[in-house]
């Protein structure tokens, strides 16, 4: 087996071909997208890595109050089969 197949092989083992989709699917929705976003784990006092961070901002001509809803996700993926 040549080295490209067996890289393949082991991403497809992971939950990163999801997490490649989501973030394409996302951001041809107007997302924001970040990949492997760092944050300290405050219970372990480790450093961990959210998959994706994705914010978008919304208009809200009609509401009385506001006038922006931002929203963020933040998106663990995990192996899809």
């Amino acid at each position: 087996m040549i080295l490209e197949e067996r890289i393949i092989e082991e991403l497809e083992k992971s939950g990163y071909p999801l997490e490649i989709k989501a973030t394409l699917t996302l951001e041809s929705k107007g997302w924001n997208v970040l990949n492997q976003e760092g944050y300290l784990d405050v219970e372990t006092n480790k450093w961990r890595t959210i998959d994706i961070l994705a914010t978008k901002t919304f208009e809200l001509p009609n509401s009385p109050a506001y006038k922006k809803l931002h929203l963020c996700l933040a998106i663990e993926c995990k192996k899809n089969r």
